[in-house]
């Protein structure tokens, strides 16, 4: 028996009883080992769990800092220091995602009309 196909699917806990799914297939080629591809898979699925569970910190950081007038010298290392891990942890996803991200995220309400 040959494994061409790797499919490794995990289910992170985002509290108050929901969840999300994050998986990823890989397809091996010739002299790739399974063990190679699992671990490329496992890897990859936490990375983008953790990415999207980081980006709230990430996003509170960059506002901090365009508003630094209300920061302490120290509280702007800190979110600088933020910021940096972060871009550098994540540069392709950064590209990738933010602009989705910042419209998923955006938990704004929708106006609606009351008549009272």
């Amino acid at each position: 028996m040959k494994v061409s196909r790797i499919y490794y699917e995990k289910c992170f806990p985002l509290g108050g009883y929901s969840n999300e799914k994050v998986g990823m297939e890989v397809v091996l080629t010739d002299g790739e080992s399974t063990v190679e591809g699992f671990a490329l898979c496992k890897k990859e699925v936490e990375k983008a769990h953790k990415f999207f569970a980081e980006y709230p910190s990430y996003q509170e950081a960059v506002s901090k800092v365009v508003d630094s007038e209300n920061i302490t010298p120290r509280e702007m290392k800190r979110y600088a220091e933020c910021i940096d891990v972060f871009e550098a942890n994540y540069p392709e996803y950064i590209h990738k995602f933010i602009p989705v991200g910042r419209q998923l995220n955006e938990n704004k309400e929708e106006e609606y009309y009351h008549p009272f």
